[in-house]
């Protein structure tokens, strides 16, 4: 981990950090309240019911994260949990959704193929009755 840490790049992230977390605390309540709540309007938005749970539950460890920077294990651990769960929540959801649509294509093939079934049949009663039939010779 060390090794990580030495590299320039990751180096120079510690001030930077250190200024915004500075300028987070500065941050008007008037200000940091919408645009905290912004991703979770956008979210609604969506009409995506787990869209708008991860929302929230980021949102809300952004929150946690700001006001009780001491308790950051607790928050990350529950955030990390939940998440999990609307993961799984997802992941459930897909293989449902993904199940009724093979459903009705299975359905609409079927009704595709007695439609083409039926259609041979009109199509070769056509031919049948539209044959000259031979008169008898006198």
């Amino acid at each position: 981990m060390e090794a990580i840490l030495n590299y320039p790049a990751v180096a120079s992230l510690g001030p930077w950090l250190d200024h915004c977390a500075k300028f987070l605390n500065d941050l008007p309540a008037e200000i940091a309240l919408p645009v905290l709540l912004s991703p979770i309007i956008l979210a609604l938005l969506s009409r995506r019911i787990f869209v708008f749970f991860s929302s929230a539950l980021l949102v809300l460890v952004a929150f946690a994260l700001l006001a009780w920077p001491a308790q950051i294990h607790i928050t990350l651990a529950l955030a990390t949990y939940l998440g999990s769960l609307i993961a799984a929540s997802l992941g459930i959801a897909a293989f449902r959704t993904n199940r009724a649509i093979q459903l009705q294509l299975s359905e609409l093939r079927q009704d595709v193929s007695q439609l083409q079934a039926s259609a041979s049949r009109r199509y070769m009663l056509d031919i049948t009755e539209s044959k000259p039939t031979k008169e008898p010779k006198e």
